[in-house]
């Protein structure tokens, strides 16, 4: 048995570990160890904030953080034991401080990286959607500089046809330099926000067909990468039908944390269960295969037999294959799951020999159940039998129902 992964609110008893860990970055930033004795005075408190992911009882991850504004919150440390990486938990962390800060609505989310942790912190936090925004030193030139980046959060749905733009609005309200061209815009850097020594040629969004290219150099932005940068934003691409992945409630148990689940966990911890999750990080789950237009970011609605729709996610990857090629793909399967795919799928789906493996991120478990009758007055023609899609309006209706 693997030792189970929590993210959740840090307590008086984690104080130890803590500052273990943010040892390197105190001695960078020593104002750190006041904004860490005020957490530590009440642990309660909203002035600061602290998070922390363990594994087995030990603290592999904390994240410090402040609210700027109700708009903007302003991490002011955050620290990964190397254990973190090595079991691939470091992303999943910084998945969760994503989900919790698009839960509180925040708008921006700011955080100074002292220079020695910049190498350490930066891919994982870029993979997340915080972007580069600059550098600063505060004592002059024998000081450490520090890293600056951000994360946006747009809380809204756009199609996809409204791309270009989104993007124009964005980079205008970033005081870049505008101008107008066929099918799109240029936009670069003001001369008075340029760092010393560089210079900003222009660069251009444009459309080709159904596809949006960037330039220089030229590529296709693809939605999830949006999706990615301002989560929660969702790009709704022409004809796109969320999908529908129903499981055993067996097979749920070993993939996702769900409401019922939650509620089981505040029995019996000391503070406010909102603030506690289970990760689970084998996040792949399959199906019978059909009609589904698949890509990545595609809206996911988890829907556990006999219990409801129980959270949802977004696709990261998937494959439809042969059970054995699909295996061989992802390679991250449990003996179990393993069994339950080279069996084949039930019903008529098994005849094709094919099955359909999904896997997925930012999961969110609901905060309550959707029972299906409930779904039903929604959708009447919601069937959960199978993987298949789902209108756009009734998967809102479904995530407005469980938030």
């Amino acid at each position: 048995m693997h030792s189970k992964i929590i993210f959740r609110q840090a307590l008086k008893k984690d104080l130890s570990s803590i500052n273990k860990l943010l040892a390197s970055w105190i001695a960078e930033e020593p104002q750190t160890q006041r904004f860490l004795d005020d957490f530590a005075h009440d642990p309660q408190q909203d002035t600061i904030r602290c998070r922390v992911i363990e594994n087995g009882k030990a603290i592999l991850g904390v994240v410090l953080w402040s609210e700027r504004t109700q708009e903007e919150a302003r991490i002011l440390a955050l620290k990964l034991h190397p254990k973190a990486t090595q079991k691939a938990i470091d992303l999943r962390f910084l998945q969760e401080i994503v989900l919790e800060f698009s839960e509180l609505k925040y708008t921006r989310a700011t955080i100074h990286v002292p220079e020695p942790a910049a190498a350490e912190l930066l891919p994982a936090l870029k993979s997340v959607g915080f972007v580069f925004e600059g550098i600063s030193q505060c004592c002059g030139m024998k000081s450490q500089p520090q890293v600056h980046l951000c994360k946006h959060f747009v809380h809204k749905v756009i199609d996809h046809s409204q791309v270009v733009e989104f993007l124009k609005d964005f980079f205008q309200s970033l005081r870049y330099e505008i101008r107008p061209e066929t099918d799109g815009f240029g936009y670069r850097l003001p001369t008075d926000y340029r760092l010393p020594f560089l210079f900003s040629g222009w660069h251009r969004i444009t459309r080709s067909g159904s596809d949006i290219i960037m330039h220089p150099p030229a590529r296709i932005l693809e939605s999830h990468e949006l999706e990615t940068l301002f989560f929660p934003l969702r790009v709704r691409m022409k004809g796109e039908r969320p999908l529908l992945l129903p499981m055993a409630r067996k097979h749920a148990e070993r993939l996702i944390e769900t409401p019922e689940s939650v509620l089981i966990d505040d029995a019996v911890c000391d503070f406010d269960s909102s603030l506690r999750r289970s990760c689970y990080l084998h996040n792949l789950a399959f199906g019978a295969p059909g009609s589904h237009v698949m890509r990545r970011g595609l809206p996911v609605l988890f829907y556990v037999n006999k219990m409801g729709a129980v959270g949802s996610g977004r696709v990261e990857d998937w494959r439809l294959d042969e059970p054995d090629r699909a295996l061989t793909a992802f390679g991250r399967m449990k003996p179990a799951e393993q069994l339950e795919i080279r069996n084949g799928m039930p019903g008529p789906h098994a005849k094709s020999g094919k099955v359909l493996c999904v896997r997925y991120e930012w999961y969110k478990p609901f905060k309550k159940i959707i029972p299906f009758d409930e779904i039903r007055r929604m959708d009447e023609n919601f069937n959960p039998q199978r993987t298949r899609t789902l209108s756009a309006g009734a998967y809102q209706s479904i995530l407005e129902a469980g938030a």
